[in-house]
């Protein structure tokens, strides 16, 4: 009996959301875009770039590492860095 019940209230919680979906079919009155044929032919490309978690590490840090079997020092980071690289990037793309 007790299945019963959970069943039929499975059933009672999903069937509303269920039609809702059925129901929400495509409106001929819905908005449609318009685009013009100067967007068409000039499509605008966006770059975006995500810095996190710099937690205030203004300079570069030396990191030791081997690269192929040699030890070598190398800097990363830093916000010299990341400025050039942004600079870099954005050459020939601000108007």
């Amino acid at each position: 009996m007790m299945r019963k019940i959970l069943i039929l209230s499975a059933i009672s919680l999903t069937l509303p959301f269920t039609l809702a979906g059925c129901l929400s079919g495509s409106d001929s009155s819905a908005p449609t875009a318009v685009v013009s044929k100067e967007a068409v032919a000039n499509p605008l490309t966006i770059n975006l770039a995500h810095v996190n978690d710099t937690h205030s590490n203004l300079d570069p840090s030396t990191v030791s590492m081997f690269i192929d079997g040699v030890p070598t020092n190398v800097e990363l980071g830093g916000y010299s860095r990341l400025a050039t690289a942004i600079n870099q990037l954005t050459i020939g793309h601000l108007e």
